[in-house]
């Protein structure tokens, strides 16, 4: 497996906050970001995109920074 997608999950009808889930989501992606060609965090909004987006300059994903641009 070469490529691994990361949903926003319970942070709907759930209500887990937005913002806990992408830091969760962003610090597995840095972690485990190495072991795969593509990573993509998968957002239902543009609003959650935005949050992605902003997150993104507090972790380091190596040569390829620029895919969450």
């Amino acid at each position: 497996m070469r490529t691994v997608a990361f949903p926003g999950i319970s942070t709907g009808v759930y209500g887990y906050p937005k913002g806990a889930a992408a830091r969760i989501a962003l610090e597995v992606i840095q972690a485990e970001c190495g072991d795969f060609k593509e990573v993509i965090a998968c957002c239902f909004s543009q609003q959650d995109a935005v949050l992605y987006r902003t997150l993104c300059s507090d972790y380091q994903f190596g040569s390829g920074d620029d895919r969450f641009a």
